[in-house]
């Protein structure tokens, strides 16, 4: 969680006066691109979570 919203924005944003095709990935602005992947990559971990750990008790 903390590398997706949080300092991780901050590692992968580029300079305003780089050349516009490092600003985009696949025609996605590379900061939105870094937000729908850490998006991901929380959604994996709790669907991952769900299916193996939180298991309903058995009481």
């Amino acid at each position: 969680m903390v590398m997706g919203p949080g300092p991780g924005l901050r590692l992968i944003n580029p300079e305003p006066t780089a050349a516009r095709e490092s600003l985009l990935i696949l025609g996605v602005p590379v900061i939105y691109a870094w937000g729908l992947f850490w998006y991901g990559v929380q959604a994996a971990v709790v669907v991952s979570a769900y299916l193996t750990i939180w298991k309903p008790s058995e009481d």
